[in-house]
């Protein structure tokens, strides 16, 4: 006689629980839910503080006592794709993206016809503007476009396309300007490469000083590559922390393109860019009798470590406080619930593109890196109050960005740096097949020093930096976020 056996599942499986974020504390009709991509969930609960009753008495024993407060911090790590840069970046340190218009994920597009891009809004672009389209069934409408005369809010025309109707999964970003040939010439000094246009106008471009660009098109290769605007004027581009060393160039007969793209920075909170990013962040379990979820209300990003270990993948390692985790229920709050589309990781051997420490005068002062990790501390802590169960507030610090890393020992230059308390800059660039960003810190001191001698191996300095507000610029921090820069 056979024995029964019960096949309904007992428990929510790991594998079968999602994790989605929004914007806001208060979710509607119009909020979108981005789901997340976690390699693990360290923590997602309402912890319970209890104060139990313990009189003196004869039994010997407790009594029932009475939660007295309740803390939530969601925290959970994940790969670094440009997707999750394009979400988190700004909510990371309290700002906003500035830069093209149809924002982190760029365009919707409806329709593709033999002529052009049929998409939701913004897409009345300057002739010459650039666009990288990716994800569509028909090859020829993927790549960089340079957008044709006459668009419209709804129409981006571009040359050779071919009529799709688009099925998930695709992308369309301003990425960049075409300048005709011999249209820009260089100026250089010791450590600016100057941008001259004989017919365009720089101020008409998305472009912030500060922000990167990438430079390509120049006959020498050391005028192309990754560069930070200094000073924009509508007939002069200044440009430092070039790639390489620049001089005189009349561009005659070269067609050159800078690419752009989406730009934020940490600023003071009564700047009018200054966003304290609240979210909501959901978890769905598959419990019975239906899908269940948890909701932490009312977050904030309090830490995050931007990780790039050696000979492995870089990771974003989220730390979360919220007001909330409230209880399961079946009830799933309102809203459309997407994908990250460009999901590409960015492995720590192939896709650093460029990770140095300079002085000010852009002397280096090492580049060579055993690992590295960029930490932002927004020194968030729960406010309590009376007659309140958990935090009735929110509050947020002073924001401590720096890294801790390890170099090799290659030059005197680095424990001269640490000793004086050299002012430094520090650059990272990370670049895959879908795009690259980059991370500068403009101002930085170096700290630590300790060396460590491993057997039959090199002598390496760990480095703890500190960033700090730049004379300069203003900020401690800024970000560029290119959906595309050439291979």
């Amino acid at each position: 006689m056979p024995f029964p056996v019960n096949c309904d599942p007992i428990g929510s499986n790991t594998n079968a629980v999602s994790l989605a974020v929004t914007k806001g504390c208060n979710p509607d009709a119009n909020s979108v839910w981005y789901y997340m991509q976690p390699n693990d969930i360290s923590s997602f609960a309402a912890v319970l503080e209890r104060v139990a009753r313990s009189p003196i008495s004869l039994d010997r024993q407790r009594r029932k006592g009475a939660v007295t407060n309740l803390t939530a911090s969601p925290a959970f790590p994940m790969d670094t794709t440009m997707d999750a840069m394009a979400f988190w970046a700004p909510i990371m340190m309290y700002t906003v993206w500035k830069g093209p218009a149809a924002g982190e994920f760029g365009y919707d597009v409806s329709a593709v016809t033999a002529t052009e891009y049929t998409v939701d809004a913004n897409g009345a672009l300057p002739q010459g503007t650039l666009v990288i389209a990716r994800g569509f069934a028909d090859t020829a409408n993927n790549g960089v476009k340079v957008v044709g005369a006459s668009a419209t809010a709804t129409s981006i025309p571009a040359s050779g396309l071919v009529a799709e109707t688009p099925n998930g999964g695709t992308s369309l970003h301003e990425c960049g300007f075409e300048y005709p040939a011999a249209d820009i010439s260089v100026a250089s000094t010791a450590s600016t490469m100057v941008l001259d246009t004989a017919a365009g106008d720089f101020t008409t471009l998305p472009l912030f000083e500060g922000a990167y660009v990438y430079v390509d098109g120049f006959d020498n290769a050391e005028f192309n590559g990754f560069a930070r605007v200094r000073d924009i004027t509508a007939a002069s581009l200044t440009l430092d922390n070039h790639s390489g060393v620049v001089a005189t160039d009349a561009g005659a007969a070269q067609t050159i393109r800078i690419y752009y793209g989406l730009w934020c920075r940490n600023v003071p909170v009564n700047h009018a860019d200054f966003d304290p990013n609240h979210i909501t962040i959901e978890a769905g379990y598959d419990l019975p009798p239906g899908r269940s979820y948890e909701y932490a209300t009312g977050a904030m990003v309090n830490t995050v470590a931007l990780a790039t270990p050696i000979t492995d993948k870089s990771t974003l390692d989220f730390e979360c406080v919220a007001h909330d985790v409230t209880e399961a229920s079946l009830t799933r709050q309102p809203g459309t619930f997407v994908d990250f589309v460009a999901n590409e990781l960015f492995n720590t051997s192939e896709d650093i593109a460029r990770l140095r420490i300079r002085d000010v005068d852009l002397n280096g002062v090492t580049t060579y890196f055993t690992d590295a990790t960029i930490n932002v501390n927004n020194n968030v802590s729960p406010k309590n109050v009376l007659g309140v169960l958990g935090a009735a507030d929110l509050n947020y610090g002073n924001i401590e960005i720096g890294e801790t890393m390890t170099t090799l020992f290659t030059d005197s230059v680095v424990t001269s740096a640490l000793r004086n308390n050299v002012t430094c800059n520090l650059e990272l660039v990370m670049q895959n097949n879908e795009g690259a960003f980059v991370l500068d810190q403009p101002e930085i001191t170096l700290g630590n020093g300790e060396k460590s001698f491993p057997t039959n191996d090199k002598v390496e300095i760990a480095l703890e930096n500190e960033a700090f507000g730049s004379v300069a610029f203003g900020y401690a921090q800024s970000v560029t976020l290119f959906r595309y820069v050439p291979a």
